[in-house]
Parts: structure tokens; sequence; C-alpha cells
């Protein structure tokens, strides 16, 4: 994807490791141009309730740019989750494919 200034800002979609009873391992492809002041939006959504969509707000749970792991799920419930690079100047990239269902 070519973002308004012109740099690619492309983004894989997240897949999980680990499923736990309420957290899940989620790992994504980064971008190829990643730069300083460059962050992640990670958005998810409760399948089993038909939500809107919601975004996963705690930057504590990243262990890495490509890896967060959520915590404090609901118990037996689906999840799907999209990722999209927000630049330095607050420009939002398009979101990733939307992952497969996974439940925890």
């Amino acid at each position: 994807m070519i973002n308004a200034i012109g740099l690619q800002r492309t983004r894989g979609c997240p897949f999980a490791s680990d499923i736990g009873c309420d957290t899940i391992t989620l790992f994504w492809n980064m971008p190829s141009k990643f730069e300083a002041g460059d962050h992640l939006q990670i958005g998810y959504n409760d399948v089993t309730t038909g939500s809107k969509w919601k975004f996963y707000e705690n930057e504590g749970d990243f262990e890495r740019e490509n890896l967060l792991v959520p915590r404090n799920l609901k118990f037996e419930t689906q999840y799907v989750f999209r990722v999209r690079v927000i630049n330095g100047d607050e420009i939002e990239g398009p979101y990733s494919d939307v992952s497969r269902v996974f439940t925890t």
C-alpha cells in the first residue's frame, strides 16, 4: 500500500501462536517502511456478540513491534483482529486483512 506521502506502509494480517482462556498471542509481518514516530493500531471485534470494532490500547502488552498479547479477553469468545500503521504525522494507513476467527 502507498500512503499520502508516498511511503510504502504494507502490514501483514495478524495470526495467533498461543490462545489461552483470556489471552491471544498475536503476530504480524511488519511493513517494509516503518520509521521512528510510526506506531501501530490494533483493531479487534468480538464476533460472538457482533460488537463494533474496538482498538487495543494497552501499549504495555506489546512484547515487540510485531507481537501483542491482548489480556483480559472474555472466556469462550470469538475474536478477529486487524492492524494498521499510523505514521508520525498521524496519517492513518489502510487496515490489514482481517484475521481468521480465534476463540479464547
